[in-house]
């Protein structure tokens, strides 16, 4: 893995604690956009845990000009506290990360083992802010008076999307084409009026349409036939009526 922050001597320090860690080497540490994009295509490292603060422009730029050339990279996304603007460009992406420094070494460990199985994860602070429903916009109010427009296919899939997966694997673990989960989703948040996956991503984690055994029957599903039921039913009182 990679280690990117501007601070040296906290990212060469926390180098030292991952490398302790079984399984798990550090290649590098980078102080800026350009030493991690050199370290990201001169090495096989496969995760990089990115601080929000990165220079030149921040982490998210960062990280756009790495995705060009090293696509299946995951990143462990760090800030002191949550940022939510940064939070929610976290959220768009499948199978990231995000750890507040302030939760702690062992919190951010935490975070770094679920993103490198290939699953979402917050540490407790920013899980805290994600569940936080008194900092909803306006349409994130308006849209969880919504939820009941949607057919039971499309909040499957806004579950699952929500739940980290990528379209490909909401796609086999629902048994249907990823044209199909595409529809679902642009559907779903035109009806919810949302308008980017980060946002779409807040409101399922806002309104508890995710938990543990959802994510067992995805996997059971992505590595099992693609046929068979549906997901676990949302609680009652966010569960939509089937529709035709």
């Amino acid at each position: 893995m990679i280690v990117a922050d501007h601070d040296v001597l906290l990212a060469e320090s926390l180098a030292a604690c991952l490398s302790q860690h079984p399984g798990w080497g550090v290649v590098g540490v980078a102080s800026d956009a350009r030493r991690l994009l050199d370290l990201a295509i001169g090495s096989d490292a496969n995760l990089t845990v990115l601080s929000a603060a990165l220079p030149p422009l921040g982490g998210e730029a960062a990280r756009s000009r790495v995705a060009e050339q090293r696509p299946a990279m995951r990143y462990v996304h760090t800030s002191l506290h949550p940022i939510d603007s940064y939070l929610e460009k976290v959220l768009a992406q499948s199978g990231a990360g995000y750890a507040a420094r302030i939760d702690g070494l062992s919190a951010l460990v935490q975070v770094v083992e679920e993103v490198a199985a290939g699953r979402s994860s917050f540490s407790p602070t920013v899980r805290a802010r994600l569940a936080d429903g008194e900092s909803r916009s306006t349409s994130e109010q308006r849209a969880g008076s919504k939820l009941s427009q949607l057919t039971q296919r499309q909040v499957e899939a806004v579950r699952l999307v929500g739940s980290g997966l990528s379209y490909k694997e909401v796609a086999r673990a629902m048994g249907i084409e990823r044209k199909t989960v595409d529809n679902h989703i642009t559907s779903a948040m035109q009806k919810l009026d949302i308008h980017s996956r980060g946002q779409l991503m807040l409101y399922v984690f806002r309104e508890g349409l995710v938990g543990p055994e959802l994510l067992e029957w995805a996997e059971s599903r992505i590595s099992g036939p693609a046929i068979g039921p549906v997901a676990p039913s949302a609680s009652p009182m966010h569960a939509a009526p089937p529709r035709p």
